[in-house]
């Protein structure tokens, strides 16, 4: 098991502006998810399902304009691109960065540890990825009194918050 740890203090902004939010945009997890497209199936632009994109030799990818917005939720996202990063999915013109909603895991900020790549590729193995995190995590590291917000990642997609 990896940990990925993160200031409580930078973490709540976060979770904040996600709980004021009015809309969302999807997360990884959402495009894949059936039952948040109008249809209650997962199409392509067309209208094809992944099976039937695939049987017609063509490449698949989920229609975001096929989504049911009023099914989209807060959530956070843990990402592994250019450091390693907690976000929302708070739909806005502005970026996370720009909004202060943008929380760096310690040893991961781009702009302060000089071996952030190496602590990234470490902890997700050389890969980039996204990872949907319950918002609901954050306001139980409050009740328990933490400082940090702690992520603990294992193998097959075991995703942990660590409140001990």
């Amino acid at each position: 098991m990896k940990r990925i740890i993160f200031s409580l203090d930078e973490v709540l902004p976060i979770e904040a502006e996600a709980l004021a939010a009015k809309t969302f945009t999807p997360t990884y997890d959402d495009l894949w998810d059936a039952s948040k497209f109008k249809g209650s199936k997962v199409v392509d632009e067309h209208g094809n399902t992944e099976v039937e994109a695939l049987s017609n030799g063509l490449n698949f990818w989920p229609d975001v304009n096929q989504l049911n917005p009023k099914k989209l939720k807060a959530q956070l996202t843990l990402m592994a691109e250019h450091g390693i990063f907690i976000m929302n999915n708070v739909s806005s013109d502005i970026s996370p960065i720009d909004r202060g909603t943008l929380a760096y895991a310690q040893g991961c900020h781009p702009e302060k540890d000089a071996d952030f790549q190496m602590n990234q590729d470490e902890i997700f193995d050389g890969e980039m990825g996204s990872i949907t995190i319950p918002l609901e995590w954050v306001s139980r590291s409050v009740k328990a009194d933490k400082k940090q917000f702690i992520i603990e990642l294992g193998d097959d997609d075991d995703v942990r918050l660590i409140i001990k």
